[in-house]
């Protein structure tokens, strides 16, 4: 799987064939309610996370969420650098490599999260996106996908659903956001 992920990584970078502008926007922030089932517990709480593309196909996203259940709180900090590659006139491909912090409770945890996917205006008003999802870290490494929806209320206004499925834990965002 990293051979993969690198192989698709390096073959995207080097890319010198680009395709017109997507017109997918990168430029956001949103906040929303969170929900992490590891099983047999199911915590819930809220997240925030922004993104912001600095050139014509690098981009940068972050994100924060906290869970809880009973007294404990799970908490997650993520930071990536991503590219991507118009393929169509809507659709970009992705690449992500990112870095987590997780703590709860007396658990401290770092891992490094690799994506590769992609992402589509199917319409003026919706963008869906799917990602294959690798986590390395030095416990165990967890693979697993997921999905985005976005429906634009407005220019600048919209709201998404997130929903993500790894080895051993299952994560849905649904929330509002900003587009600037």
């Amino acid at each position: 799987m990293k051979k993969l992920l690198a192989l698709t990584s390096l073959a995207l970078l080097s890319s010198t064939v680009f395709a017109a502008d997507s017109g997918i926007d990168y430029n956001e922030v949103s906040i929303g309610y969170a929900s992490l089932e590891a099983s047999p517990n199911t915590s819930s709480g809220y997240g925030i996370g922004g993104n912001f593309l600095f050139t014509e196909n690098i981009f940068v996203n972050g994100s924060y969420f906290s869970v809880s259940k009973s007294s404990t709180t799970l908490t997650k900090t993520t930071g990536s650098l991503g590219y991507r590659m118009p393929i169509a006139s809507n659709t970009d491909a992705l690449v992500t490599l990112g870095y987590t912090n997780s703590s709860g409770g007396t658990l401290t945890q770092d891992t490094y999260p690799m994506s590769l996917g992609v992402r589509a205006a199917v319409s003026p008003e919706v963008d869906l996106g799917a990602n294959v999802l690798y986590i390395s870290d030095t416990a165990k490494n967890q693979s697993g996908f997921s999905g985005v929806a976005k429906y634009k209320m407005s220019n600048n206004l919209f709201i998404s659903g997130e929903y993500r499925s790894l080895t051993d834990t299952k994560f849905y965002i649904i929330g509002v956001g900003f587009k600037f």
